[in-house]
């Protein structure tokens, strides 16, 4: 298929790089391609594939990919659906608020167009298998522990911090897992640190969440978010009634810990294969050459809780 990539930011590369591999014709516009060409020099033969303008990156292809900033994807995504009528990849979120989000999704319903939100952590395969058993085994789920932390430097920060920039993962992983977010009643900080940039402006760093359940409906989820720790890490803990299940996203793991009361624990520990960002795009190609719109995702439950902890933030 032939595929236009707005954007060669950190995804956006990721997205050439696959596309590539999957032998699909990719046109690329980036205002700043020649300086990537000059300065990354895994990209160094990236104007092959450029294209001087949006228009030209749009004209003749199957579907586009936008991975630009996130303060552009309103007038991008409205300009693809309504103007050239194409199929639309999202990098999450979809907008910086739910309002627009909302309006994208209105469009896109009104044109009849495909309209998916990258988000990669659904095609985890360790979040494949873990949303499997919760479906399938008949356990009750006690708490759920989620990080996302890395060592960043704060040269790399993202002016809208960890809440946008990682948080915003992980609450659609709750709601894709669970089926259900309402059934949270109640979620806060529970604590977050700032960091201010060269605007004086406060950016989050660092940011812990917690999620508690509506007379049990739910077990309660506790996020944790950080530009500022040792370590990158990627992990999903599980605590049920019979077991733990400790999810590695980023090598693919899962370390089953089997809880016995009249002997010692067992563990039982899973590798997973796979491209995550590759199941992606099939799934979004695949969806737009068999127009496919009950594919669409927006993510607006996870943007609405990005907005609402947004305002529990500015008032720390």
């Amino acid at each position: 298929m032939k595929v236009g990539l707005l954007g060669l930011g950190q995804m956006g590369k990721n997205h050439f790089r696959v596309l590539q591999a999957m032998e699909h014709e990719v046109k690329v516009f980036d205002p700043n391609i020649q300086w990537i060409e000059a300065h990354d020099s895994d990209f160094a033969g990236i104007s092959k594939w450029a294209v001087d303008s949006k228009g030209e990156a749009l004209k003749d292809v199957d579907a586009v990919v936008v991975a630009t900033p996130i303060d552009t994807h309103f007038s991008i995504v409205s300009n693809i659906i309504e103007q050239y009528e194409l199929p639309v990849l999202c990098e999450k979120p979809l907008c910086e608020t739910y309002a627009d989000a909302m309006r994208l999704q209105e469009i896109a319903e009104k044109k009849h167009s495909i309209l998916q939100v990258g988000f990669i952590e659904r095609f985890n395969p360790v979040v494949q298998e873990i949303r499997h058993r919760l479906k399938t085994e008949l356990q009750q789920v006690l708490s759920i522990e989620i990080n996302r932390v890395g060592n960043v430097q704060p040269t790399k920060y993202k002016k809208d911090g960890v809440i946008r920039d990682l948080a915003v993962h992980d609450y659609d992983l709750l709601f894709f897992l669970f089926n259900d977010f309402d059934s949270f009643s109640d979620i806060r900080i529970s604590d977050a640190n700032y960091i201010s940039d060269a605007h004086d402006t406060d950016i989050f760093c660092c940011a812990s969440f917690l999620l508690t359940s509506d007379e049990g409906k739910q077990a309660n989820a506790e996020i944790k978010t950080s530009w500022i720790d040792t370590a990158k890490r990627r992990e999903i803990i599980v605590y049920t009634d019979q077991e733990v299940w400790h999810g590695d996203l980023l090598n693919k793991t899962i370390d089953t810990c089997v809880r016995a009361e009249d002997s010692e624990s067992r563990s039982l520990f899973q590798s997973f294969t796979g491209n995550p960002l590759q199941d992606e795009l099939e799934s979004f190609l695949l969806s737009a050459k068999d127009n496919d719109r009950h594919s669409n995702s927006f993510g607006l439950e996870a943007l609405y809780t990005v907005d609402d902890v947004y305002r529990q933030g500015t008032k720390l």
